[in-house]
């Protein structure tokens, strides 16, 4: 699936924004709540470790913490602020989460340009939320980039699962039909 839930920390590691995907209530939500606090202690063994003085470090931290369930990918901003997200595709790829976690980025830093914006106040703003979410709907990323070109998985009378592509010029067609190239195999994005 992906990003499971985004969550925005402070610079005292104080909650700014947590939002799960699809919405959670209750102890679930709590759930979510604890793995990003938890986060936090990978997030200072990882700036101790990787930030030499006069360095300047990319500040994608990759993995701090999985756990049976999920996996927690964090970022630090220049001004220590943390943002993380909680995937739950063990196979999710390390660009997709970057770009992912970049693009959050970019949202806390348009917000936080408003002149009326709080520092250190939990983030309310609607237009952040609709970033953040369209940062989470694009994390899947390739299949989404392809979606005007392919069509959906189907699986034929074998149980062999193939695409059904519209383009015929950019594949090497298997079999063809009046509409459709097929590819058959399996397909792994």
């Amino acid at each position: 699936m992906g990003i499971v839930c985004a969550a925005v920390v402070g610079q005292q590691n104080q909650p700014l924004y947590l939002k799960t995907y699809p919405a959670a209530e209750g102890e679930q939500l709590l759930k979510f709540h604890y793995i990003v606090h938890c986060s936090l202690d990978a997030v200072e063994e990882k700036v101790l470790l990787k930030r030499p003085a006069g360095e300047v470090p990319d500040p994608y931290l990759g993995l701090l913490y999985p756990t049976e369930e999920f996996k927690v990918y964090g970022y630090l901003t220049n001004t220590a602020i943390k943002l993380l997200v909680v995937l739950d595709d063990a196979s999710a790829k390390e660009e997709a989460v970057t770009k992912a976690l970049r693009r959050m980025h970019t949202a806390y830093v348009d917000t936080a340009s408003n002149p009326f914006f709080a520092f250190g106040l939990p983030i309310t703003s609607a237009k952040f939320d609709a970033l953040v979410d369209a940062a989470v709907e694009d994390m899947g990323g390739d299949l989404a980039d392809l979606w005007p070109i392919i069509g959906p998985m189907v699986v034929d009378e074998g149980g062999v699962e193939a695409i059904r592509m519209r383009d015929w010029s950019m594949w090497d067609p298997v079999t063809k039909d009046e509409d459709y190239t097929i590819i058959a195999g399996s397909v792994t994005l």
